[in-house]
């Protein structure tokens, strides 16, 4: 596996990612997150600007994916945005959101806790998390 690879499951489709931390493990996860939403072979977040941050709270690494994959769902069919981590320190994760200019090819209506986890490999972090097509 590189850093996320899309999994076909009965009904719906996951990605599974791994990352040297939890941002970096975010932004693998988001990058299988849309490159399922766009319907393409990879997808690299060009020119993110750090300016504008949001934050969200989280209690435990899998509340962190949960509640950041359905903020990315909620973001994107509402505002047309994307979401990119930036930082997450302690129970918070800062992100910057930025307009997007790609056509959604695939409606992703939520992330679940099927099959959610999130577990520490060594010196990395692997995740797997279901979408809800």
């Amino acid at each position: 596996m590189n850093d996320y690879e899309i999994i076909d499951t009965t009904a719906d489709t996951g990605v599974n990612a791994k990352g040297s931390d939890l941002t970096d493990l975010c932004r693998n996860l988001l990058r299988g997150f849309y490159c399922i939403a766009f319907d393409k072979k990879a997808y690299v977040f060009n020119q993110v600007e750090y300016s504008n941050l949001k934050t969200l709270t989280f209690e435990n690494p899998e509340d962190l994916i949960f509640s950041l994959l359905n903020e990315a769902v909620y973001l994107l069919y509402t505002k047309n945005s994307l979401v990119y981590p930036v930082s997450i320190s302690g129970n918070e994760v800062k992100y910057s959101i930025f307009k997007n200019t790609e056509y959604i090819e695939t409606e992703i209506k939520a992330a679940t806790k099927h099959k959610l986890s999130v577990k520490k490999t060594g010196e990395n972090f692997e995740a797997v998390v279901i979408l809800d097509l």
